[in-house]
């Protein structure tokens, strides 16, 4: 059997390669990585909604997420070049086309869309973090930022496709006091 724990954090500090030795578990860095997992994980729970709901084509779209989000973690490390955005910006194309928001919206819709505007609000968390680690001087590529930034209005768009597509789009009041709903 294998031993998942060393012990070796009880203390309150980790080790970490990129900032050479062990350091606070709430450095910039390591905030960032922790919300970076936080993040995959929604989306793990996300994309199990969807499945289970019958939508693969979206449920496949975040396999892929996931997948870049993993090596996103490896570019954080110098490992290897951070995902590209492009392809994100032809996914929000895709999933706004034919929406029509006139205000602000709500975060609402069915679980898998509820689910994903939370992770868009995590999403939006590591890109703070992720700023955070650049002012303490640590050398992330910024495609690794430009993707985080594309990536959290992608999770947006696809929320509010489902939203749309379940007909449960509801938007915000204005700021006259009207209210209006789909």
């Amino acid at each position: 059997m294998s031993k998942i724990y060393t012990r070796t954090g009880d203390d309150g500090r980790t080790f970490c390669a990129v900032l050479g030795g062990r350091v606070d578990k709430d450095h910039p860095f390591i905030e960032a990585v922790g919300t970076l997992d936080e993040l995959n994980s929604i989306l793990g729970v996300a994309r199990s909604m969807l499945v289970s709901e019958g939508r693969s084509k979206h449920a496949e779209t975040l396999a892929r997420i996931q997948r870049e989000l993993f090596l996103l973690g490896y570019s954080m490390l110098g490992k290897t070049t951070p995902p590209n955005a492009e392809w994100l910006e032809a996914l929000i194309d895709e999933l706004m086309r034919s929406v029509e928001l006139h205000w602000f919206i709500l975060p609402y819709g069915g679980m898998a869309a509820s689910m994903l505007h939370y992770a868009r609000t995590v999403c939006r968390r590591f890109e703070r973090r992720l700023v955070s680690a650049i002012k303490e001087g640590l050398p992330l590529d910024k495609g690794a930022l430009a993707y985080v930034n594309r990536l959290g209005d992608a999770l947006y768009a696809m929320a509010v496709r489902l939203a749309w597509e379940e007909r449960k789009i509801e938007e915000a009041p204005s700021t006259k006091g009207e209210e209006a709903s789909h």
